[in-house]
Order: structure tokens, then sequence, then C-alpha cells
């Protein structure tokens, strides 16, 4: 029997005051704030080829946004009968539940909740939640990926596409990156890793050092975007911080990792003589499970042999995307 272990994802709106981030307006340039709760429904979806998909004029499942558009989705193929999504089931605030994906060994089978369209988007973003991520006794592997980019990308509209991990896939050509929360090991931590171009037509993956989370403990997670070609002001817990042109910062419980790194930049897409890259709005925003999660079976663990099953979770809260826009 595949093993199932639910995760929530929490998502609801703090004020504008509460959050300790943002960017420094100038001129016309300002903040715009997207903010999303997932209070007022219940109940549970679950199996192959799901997608709900809900808007400020339509309620499918999840609530309805403000603006944009929410949505769930699983593949239409996938080891075991598919994820499962439960609105506002055991959990003191509003939350989504997910399941980890089990795959498609050896395709992918993303299990997705989405964010597009929000109000205000720019080119200068950023993300800010609480994550903790939680796994099931025997297991050994469990990956959570969170992608940005244009909101009319594939991996942000299609329920069976995947970030691409290797080689350049179609969906790249318009997102901004991709990065992974990743546990490969048994009791291992659950390290973290930036998708960037090197230089060929393949994805190289960049260890962050310094990151090495604890199963189950609650961790602070600020992102900040710039696509741009100037350099990017904001604030982070009182401190004014310089982001260059298409490049990115990430915090986590207001540390900031890879300071000294060179790959946390906008993804360049090499084709032959041709280099792409994405340079426009930050529209879309994706959390999700890609391939399946992996336990050891005979209950000797860490011996083999492994299987891919639904042994993982995430739990995310406070989630707010704010925007730097011209008004």
């Amino acid at each position: 029997m595949k093993k199932i272990l639910i995760c929530s994802l929490l998502v609801w709106g703090v004020s504008h005051s509460q959050l300790n981030a943002q960017w420094i307006e100038s001129g016309k340039s300002k903040n715009t704030i997207w903010e999303y709760s997932f209070s007022g429904g219940k109940g549970t979806e679950k199996g192959r080829g799901l997608e709900k998909i809900s808007i400020p004029s339509v309620h499918d499942f999840l609530p309805k946004p403000s603006s944009g558009e929410v949505r769930i989705s699983t593949a239409d193929i996938s080891l075991t009968d598919g994820s499962s999504f439960t609105l506002n089931g055991n959990c003191e605030t509003p939350c989504l539940t997910m399941v980890h994906t089990s795959g498609n060994y050896p395709q992918p089978a993303p299990s997705k909740f989405v964010a597009r369209n929000f109000a205000g988007t720019s080119k200068v973003m950023s993300a800010h939640f609480k994550m903790s991520l939680n796994h099931e006794t025997n297991n050994k592997q469990a990956i959570w990926y969170l992608a940005v980019g244009d909101a009319s990308n594939e991996l942000f509209t299609n329920k069976n596409i995947a970030p691409s991990i290797s080689n350049n896939g179609p969906s790249d050509h318009t997102l901004y990156t991709v990065l992974r929360f990743r546990k490969v090991a048994f009791n291992g931590k659950y390290g973290l890793q930036v998708r960037h171009g090197n230089g060929t037509i393949k994805w190289a993956w960049q260890n962050v050092p310094g990151v090495g989370l604890n199963k189950g403990k609650e961790y602070q997670i600020d992102l900040f975007f710039n696509n741009t070609d100037q350099p990017q002001d904001y604030t982070h817990n009182g401190t004014a911080k310089t982001l260059a042109a298409a490049a990115y910062h990430i915090y986590i419980d207001n540390v900031q990792k890879g300071e000294n790194l060179t790959t946390l930049n906008r993804n360049v897409v090499h084709r032959g003589n041709n280099v792409n890259q994405y340079t426009g709005n930050l529209s879309g925003f994706a959390f999700m499970s890609r391939e399946g999660a992996q336990s050891f079976t005979d209950g000797t663990a860490p011996a083999d042999p492994v299987e891919q099953d639904n042994s993982a979770s995430a739990n995310l809260s406070d989630f707010k995307i704010i925007h730097k826009k011209e008004k």
C-alpha cells in the first residue's frame, strides 16, 4: 500500500505594517501587495488529472482571489491515484492541505498550487511566507520546487508540465528561475538548490551553503527578485539592501543565504548560438512537488529497495507577494 502523508499549505494575508520587508519606493514606483486567504471553504479534492481554478468571479474549490487566478492541479498520470487537496481541515487558521506527488517514474507527475496574474505585476517582485517540511519515518527523498516567471508559461497553466531539471525545455523560455528544497537521504536535512545556466543546453544546480532545514521546524522565507537591468533597493528587518540587476536574494529566518554566489540570477537558456532569457513581468508563482517522494520498503532503512510514494509534506503560511510598480 502506498503511503500518504498530508501536508498543510497555509496562505493568508498579513497587514502591510506587519511585514518586515518591502521595496523602497521612489517617485511613482510604489509597493503593490497581493494577499490570498483560504478562509470560507471546506472539503477535499483528490485524484489524477485534477484541476480547479478560481478567479474573482468564479469559486471552484479554492476561495476566490481579489485579483488574478489561483489553482490546484495534479498530473493526468501518476503511480498512485494522485495527490489530494483539503481546505481547512485540521488546522487552526485558514489552510490548504496538499499531498506530495508519487511521481510517474521516470517521468514527473507534478502536483501544484499556482497563483498568477495578481494585481500590480511588474519586473520587481518579492515573496514572503513561512515553511516547514515534514516526512514519514522511512522516507528517503522529498523535493519541493518553487518557480517564478510569466503567468502565461505552461508551468502555471498546464497541469502536466513540470520545471526542467536537466535539459532546457519549452517551458523555460518565460521562467525567471526555479528553486528546490531537497532531501535525498534517510534522516537527512533539507538543502536548498537554485537552477542556473552553465553555458550549454543543460541546466546546472547550485547548492546554497549554510542551508540545512530540520524536519517539522518552521522557517521564515523571504525572496526578492529583480528582473530589470537596474539595481533595486529594498529593506529587510530595517536594513537597506541593494539587489543587483537580473538577480535575486534569499533569506531564511532573516539570515541572507548565498550572498557570495554568482548563480542567484535570471536563468539563461542556451540553444546553439541563441541565448534566451525572460526579461518580462513576474506574474506567476508556483509551489509544487514534481517527482515522487521515496521511502524504504523493508523497514530496515537505510537499506534498499525504495518505492515512489506520498511520504513527505510541506507546510506554508503567511504568504504574500509584493511588486514595485509605477502608479
